[in-house]
C-alpha cells in the first residue's frame, strides 16, 4: 500500500487596502486604479453611474450618495470582496455678510455673498429702508459697493434680498438686514 503526502500551506491574507469611504464633491468622480493593488480584475455591484476606462481603471461618478460592492480577483483567483460607500458632498453653504464699510480703505469696501460651489444665485436685490430697489443684480456675482446710480449710499441699515438655488434644485430666498458703515 502506497501513500501519498500532501502538504496543506496557509493561504497569505490579501488585502488591497482601498478605503471603506470616499467623500466627493457633487459633480465630481472618484478614479480607482485597481492595477497598483495586484489585481487582474473586478466586479462591480451595482454598474450604476460608472465608467470602465478598462477593467483596472473604473471612475465612479454618483449622484447621490452610493455603495458598492467590488469583487476583486487577483492573478490566481483569489477573490477579496469588499464594500465602498462614496459620500458625496453638497456644496450649498451661504454666507451673508451683515456689515459692510466702503470708504476706500480696501477692507470690506464691497458686500459679497460668499456661496458654495453647488449654489445658483437666480437674482440679487438691495432695498433701502423705504422699500425702494436701490440695486439688483443676476448670476453668481451677489455684490454691492455702496453706491446708488453712481453715488455713495448713505450708512444706514439696507435689506438684500437673495433668490437662490441649492444642488437639489431647491428654490429659496435669503432675506437679510445689511449696515453700511463709511
Amino acid at each position: 500500500m502506497t501513500h501519498d503526502t500532501v502538504e496543506i500551506i496557509a493561504a497569505q491574507k490579501w488585502n488591497p487596502s482601498l478605503k471603506n469611504t470616499y467623500t466627493l464633491d457633487a459633480g465630481t468622480s472618484l478614479l480607482i486604479n485597481f492595477d497598483t493593488l495586484g489585481i487582474k480584475q473586478v466586479i462591480v455591484s451595482p454598474n450604476d453611474h460608472i465608467n470602465r476606462i478598462d477593467d483596472l481603471h473604473i471612475v465612479f461618478s454618483p449622484e447621490e450618495d452610493s455603495h458598492y460592492l467590488l469583487t476583486m480577483i487577483d492573478e490566481k483567483g483569489c477573490e477579496y470582496v469588499q464594500e465602498i460607500k462614496l459620500i458625496i458632498q453638497r456644496k450649498d453653504d451661504i454666507y451673508v455678510p451683515n456689515i459692510f464699510s466702503p470708504n476706500g480703505d480696501n477692507l470690506n469696501d464691497e458686500w459679497q455673498a460668499v456661496i458654495g460651489s453647488s449654489i445658483s444665485i437666480e437674482s440679487f436685490k438691495i432695498y433701502d429702508r423705504w422699500g425702494s430697489l436701490i440695486h439688483t443684480t443676476t448670476g453668481n456675482t451677489a455684490t454691492w459697493n455702496g453706491k446708488i446710480k453712481g453715488e455713495n449710499a448713505m450708512p444706514g441699515v439696507y435689506v438684500i434680498v437673495l433668490n437662490y438655488k441649492t444642488s437639489r434644485g431647491e428654490t429659496k430666498v435669503l432675506i437679510q438686514d445689511v449696515s453700511l458703515i463709511r
